[in-house]
Order: C-alpha cells, then sequence, then structure tokens
C-alpha cells in the first residue's frame, strides 16, 4: 500500500470466507496493530420454481434458484429436495446460473393425483478456508397432480419479494 505525505494509505480487501480474520500491517519504518474482526457469511435467498398442474406419471423438473443477496459471486455446494413432510428426495449440486445466482434442478414423476408441497434447502459449500461463505435458505413450493392433461401450466416460484424479479 502506497502511503500518502500525511502516513495513511488504503486498500481493497475482499473476504473470501466467513470467519475471524485479523488485519496487520507493517513497512520499513513502522507497523499497524492488528484488528480482529467477523466476517458474516452472505446471506442467500431461495426460490423453488415448478409448475402449479401437473399430470400423474407425467415427469416434471423443479428448479431451486440460490442468490447470493446483495454479493457478487455465485454459490456454490448443494440443494436438498424434499416434501413438506420431511421425506428428503434427492440432493442435488448446484449449477452456476450467471452473476450470484446458482440453479439445481430436479426431476419428480407423479403417480397418483393430489397436492404435494415441496422445500428446496441450500447446503453452502465450504468457502476457500473451509468455512461456508453463504448461509443456508430454503424455499417452497406445491403441486397439484390431475388425471388429465392441463390446458396450460405456468413455471412460478413458490415465493415473492418486494422489489425482488422473479422469472414467469
Amino acid at each position: 500500500v502506497d502511503v500518502n505525505g500525511a502516513g495513511s494509505g488504503s486498500t481493497v480487501w475482499t473476504p473470501p470466507s466467513a470467519g475471524s480474520w485479523q488485519i496487520s500491517g507493517a513497512g520499513g519504518f513502522s507497523s499497524a496493530t492488528p484488528s480482529s474482526l467477523q466476517v458474516a457469511a452472505m446471506p442467500t435467498s431461495t426460490l423453488l420454481y415448478s409448475v402449479n398442474q401437473t399430470q400423474v406419471n407425467a415427469p416434471t423438473t423443479m428448479i431451486a434458484s440460490v442468490h447470493a443477496v446483495g454479493g457478487n459471486i455465485a454459490p456454490e455446494g448443494s440443494v436438498t429436495f424434499s416434501t413438506a413432510a420431511g421425506t428428503a428426495l434427492q440432493t442435488v449440486p448446484l449449477t452456476p446460473g450467471g452473476g450470484e445466482t446458482s440453479n439445481a434442478y430436479f426431476s419428480w414423476t407423479p403417480t397418483s393425483t393430489g397436492t404435494t408441497t415441496f422445500i428446496a434447502t441450500y447446503n453452502p459449500g465450504s468457502g476457500a478456508f473451509g468455512t461456508a461463505a453463504m448461509s443456508g435458505s430454503s424455499g417452497r413450493n406445491t403441486i397439484e397432480v390431475v388425471d388429465t392433461n392441463p390446458l396450460v401450466t405456468f413455471r412460478l416460484p413458490g415465493s415473492y419479494r418486494i422489489g425482488e424479479p422473479v422469472n414467469v
């Protein structure tokens, strides 16, 4: 770091991982007192996209979209798809989707009619130093299964937030 005539200088540091850090500095004629700081994991938001209606025995793909809130790093790790009753169905690795979003895809084939609620839970991967750089989050959605072929279906997220765009 270059030091100006007043004896001060600065640099930009982007923490690579959450956890405890100590910042210190030393030069040819002096040193700075070390400072300890705590870096929090980046918050995430998970949206679970699914069709609103599907037919018995017709496979459908759900998409869990994990977004780093306020960040520009694509989340790493996996997503566990489960039913609202707590039955884990499959854990799928995330695929970077561009920018601060990553996606996981899960195919499900219903065998009977009715309504089923699903939960997608983001499992953060280990950061550069073994600590998760992101916090976990989850999203849910419900699919109605019918005997006949639905006329029109929508792939929608299970929840919405003010000011946050969603794909329809």
